[in-house]
């Protein structure tokens, strides 16, 4: 563990926060090759391509296990749909970071895509509540229009598509719920032909739930066409803007799950027990927008040297804690205070580049 070094920083952070609030003084106008903004906002929409190409491709590997799964439902289609899931979810982390400004077409399909905290009980039955859940309210018939219309009917919590509803059906639920009853023996008894209903809209539930998720990563897509054409320096300037406010947004919602990743492996990914992956791979995803995919680094010395300085180590620092909170339970526990560290330093960039770098 490195804990002085985080104690130094938090401590560092913890004395600006106490100061009285006092008037930001003016800063200069930052000289700039305009030229070099240019050049980084056509590898953000380059290195943006590359992961949607790396979704797509995960997202169709994903269905295409899923229907060999539910053809062939037995443990070892079962361990590749798991895996399939896995590295589906981490390219959508990585995706993510390509998805600008979000007005509320973007909002809603990021919401199916990759809802969570999950309510199992919306999902299926639980040991206490038998007859819960979707797929055993047969007054609903199951089709993506149904699941999307059900998709956070009442509470955010309710969730029926994307990543997570699928992440709950094959993580959490047991093999034989998706092994369908073939001898007439079941169907002679009354309350196994129950079951034979169960699995069938378990099976039909999932399938729907990964075409869907192929569709709305698709028309994801489709709605953030053209965010990274630009034409000239202004154009560029903004998206370097946006690009940061996105960092921002995600960061925060990255320091919302480290806190629930203590002692358990609770948080974004807690069926699949996955959550400190998931993680790993936002915070490794920020590093690329923003370092070694898309070299900024010209661009935020020349903003402010002592602040970059700063972020890299903050940003190392982090990834050795991650590195070592997989066993260390303090690791784990320190991870959201240098998170909240690189939130600051990520705000006084976004101040900066308002404020600093010309407009035209």
């Amino acid at each position: 563990m490195h804990l002085p070094k985080i104690a130094l920083i938090v401590s560092v952070l913890l004395a600006g926060c106490e100061k009285s609030p006092v008037k930001e003084p003016v800063r200069s106008i930052v000289t700039i090759d305009r030229n070099q903004v240019i050049q980084i906002a056509d590898q953000l929409k380059q290195h943006a391509a590359s992961n949607r190409v790396d979704l797509t491709k995960e997202v169709a590997a994903l269905q295409a296990a899923t229907n060999r799964f539910l053809a062939s439902p037995d443990e070892q289609h079962l361990s590749t749909l798991q895996l399939s899931w896995q590295s589906a979810h981490e390219a959508y982390t990585r995706a993510q970071f390509g998805f600008l400004t979000l007005d509320e077409e973007r909002r809603q399909l990021i919401y199916r895509i990759d809802a969570w905290p999950v309510q199992p009980g919306f999902i299926d039955d639980l040991p206490l509540y038998p007859g819960s859940g979707i797929i055993n309210d047969e007054t609903l018939i199951l089709s993506p229009e149904v699941l999307i219309s059900q998709h956070g009917i009442t509470d955010e919590e309710e969730v029926s598509l994307g990543f997570h509803a699928m992440e709950y059906l094959i993580f959490a639920r047991p093999l034989s719920d998706f092994i369908p009853f073939s001898t007439p023996d079941f169907e002679r008894d009354s309350k196994q032909g129950t079951g034979l209903q169960q699995v069938e809209r378990r099976r039909q539930f999932l399938a729907i739930v990964a075409t869907q998720l192929v569709n709305d990563t698709d028309s994801m897509f489709v709605a953030c066409a053209g965010q990274f054409d630009i034409e000239d320096y202004p154009e560029a300037l903004n998206v370097l803007k946006q690009v940061l406010k996105g960092n921002l947004q995600k960061l925060r919602m990255a320091f919302r799950e480290s806190n629930l990743v203590t002692t358990t492996d609770a948080g974004h990914s807690t069926f699949s027990g996955t959550s400190l992956l998931t993680l790993k791979s936002e915070i490794d995803s920020l590093e690329q927008f923003m370092i070694t995919k898309v070299p900024m680094e010209t661009i935020l010395r020349a903003v402010d040297p002592n602040a970059y300085t700063n972020f890299r180590a903050t940003l190392l620092e982090l990834n050795k804690l991650l590195m070592e909170s997989d066993d260390d339970e303090v690791s784990r526990a320190n991870l959201p205070l240098l998170l909240s560290a690189l939130i600051h330093e990520l705000e006084s960039f976004d101040r900066m580049l308002i404020h600093q770098l010309p407009a035209n």
